[in-house]
């Protein structure tokens, strides 16, 4: 009888075993499977050969940390979290393990814990590109520019795509770090390699900060022709009154645009400049319009503060006759805390003379501010801003007052276009209008698109540019519809 307990025993145990046999053999499978799934990009199948897998050994590491990484590449990452943590916790030294839990906690922005792992695994696995200059994200939104400046060149020495980007911020973290050369190094090398517009301007403007501006070019020029068609053409080249022919026509826009910085410091700019734009109807050549101006301008800077005056007399005609001659004082502040933010306080004073109407000879008091905020890692940025007008006139009925509102947003959509989104909100009050107080509602926004063609300096641009203007008074309801289609250069 003992005897026949024992072979029972026996029996059953090796049955068991091999179970365990066939079961971990049936879990490799599907593992197999489920990496070669994960390495084609079907995450579906991945996620289900995993499971599987896990069903048969739920306590393997490797089986829970793969898991984790379909659903961070599928951006769930609760589950992501949960199943990375996992096999954290049974095997804490699984390769690739903290690059995944870095980057999972960088997707969700908590940058202290993603830091951590990110530079344990680029310390691990030096060829690890992304894990440095993530690393390198992480420690530089903390402001601990000192250990994120060595990731980023870590990343800039490894990557030949990463290179103008990882340069640019190692240049800041070698700036807030007090090594101003190196800094200046770097900031250059960007402005000379950079593909995008926006990296060549910000590295120049860190240029600028750190008082590499008499290596600047002190003068610029700019010229633009485009072709557009105007479904309402204005009757006033100023823009400012709601009056409009109802008639649509096409025609050709011509810019010029040139200014020389006589005094061309880091800290202080004195200069001078003059500009004309041209627009030439097909048809309704009556409406030709004309507007020449010069600017002497002088600017003082600080780290953070930069202080200007502007002085700009302006002449518009229209079919070759003057129509306004304006004198602009405009006194300015801008105050950039940070990298990311600029913000200007602009207060213009204009001295009006209506060449064909002196009834509306007199003055305007222009105040607004504004801020613009860099995103997408200072590939673009945003702005907003509130002002206030007040009109006045020889006759009473021409005065006004038009509080106004802005927004917008600036940034590079692929293939080294850049978009620009603006929109403008304005309420005018004309208190003194004959028979009745007059009130408009003005809104306008613009959509352009630019791109260099052959050379950094020429643009191809696309422009549409769409206003509404609403009135108590029927006469000053309009809508107006721009497309234009043209290049631009900029020296």
């Amino acid at each position: 009888m003992r005897q026949l307990l024992a072979v029972v025993l026996a029996f059953l145990f090796l049955a068991g075993a091999g179970v365990q046999a066939l079961a971990g053999e049936s879990a490799g499978g599907y593992y197999d499977l489920g990496v070669f799934a994960y390495e084609e990009g079907n995450f579906q199948e991945a996620e289900s050969y995993f499971k599987t897998a896990l069903d048969a050994n739920p306590e393997n590491p490797v089986y829970l940390h793969y898991l984790g990484r379909v659903y961070l590449e599928t951006a769930q990452y609760v589950n992501a979290k949960k199943y990375l943590e996992a096999a954290r916790d049974k095997d804490p030294e699984l390769p690739g393990l903290n690059y995944d839990l870095g980057l999972l906690y960088y997707k969700t922005e908590q940058y202290n814990m993603a830091s951590e792992h990110l530079t344990v695994a680029a310390d691990e696995d030096p060829a690890n590109v992304l894990a440095a200059y993530y690393g390198g994200i992480c420690l530089y939104r903390q402001k601990r520019f000192n250990e994120a400046g060595p990731l980023f060149e870590q990343a800039a020495e490894k990557s030949p795509s990463l290179k103008v980007n990882s340069t640019y911020y190692a240049g800041i973290c070698d700036y807030h770090n007090g090594n101003i050369s190196a800094a200046e190094e770097k900031f250059t090398y960007v402005k000379e390699n950079a593909e995008s517009t926006i990296e060549k301007e910000n590295a120049e403007k860190w240029l600028t900060i750190i008082g590499h501006e008499e290596q600047q070019k002190p003068y610029a020029l700019e010229f633009r022709l485009h072709y557009l068609y105007d479904d309402n053409v204005p009757l006033d080249p100023t823009g400012q009154e709601a009056v409009y022919s109802d008639a649509s026509d096409s025609g050709i826009y011509g810019y010029a645009m040139g200014r020389y910085n006589i005094v061309n410091r880091s800290d202080f700019v004195l200069g001078a400049g003059v500009a004309r734009g041209q627009t030439w109807y097909a048809d309704l050549t009556e409406f030709d319009m004309s507007d020449t101006s010069a600017d002497i301008y002088t600017t003082y800077s600080t780290r953070s503060f930069l202080f200007g005056l502007n002085y700009i007399p302006r002449l518009y005609t229209i079919d070759d006759e003057d129509y306004l001659l304006q004198h602009e004082v405009r006194p300015s502040i801008y105050w950039q805390p940070n990298r990311d933010l600029l913000t200007r306080f602009v207060y213009s004073y204009y001295a009006k003379d209506y060449r064909q109407n002196d009834a509306r000879d007199g003055g305007l008091h222009d105040i607004y501010i504004d801020l613009y905020y860099h995103v997408f890692g200072g590939r673009g940025f945003v702005f907003g801003g509130l002002g206030y007008e007040s009109s006045y006139s020889d006759d009473d009925a021409y005065n006004y007052t038009r509080p106004k509102a802005k927004a917008g947003l600036s940034t590079e959509v692929g293939w080294r276009v850049r978009m620009d989104l603006e929109l403008y909100y304005y309420m005018k009050e004309y208190p003194n209008f004959p028979s009745e107080t007059r009130d408009d509602d003005k809104l306008s926004g613009i959509v352009s698109l630019k791109r260099p063609v052959y050379w950094d300096w020429l643009f191809a641009v696309a422009e549409y540019n769409y206003t509404n203007n609403s009135s108590n008074v029927d006469k000053y309801e309009y809508q107006r519809n721009v497309v234009s289609l043209g290049l631009e250069a900029k020296f």
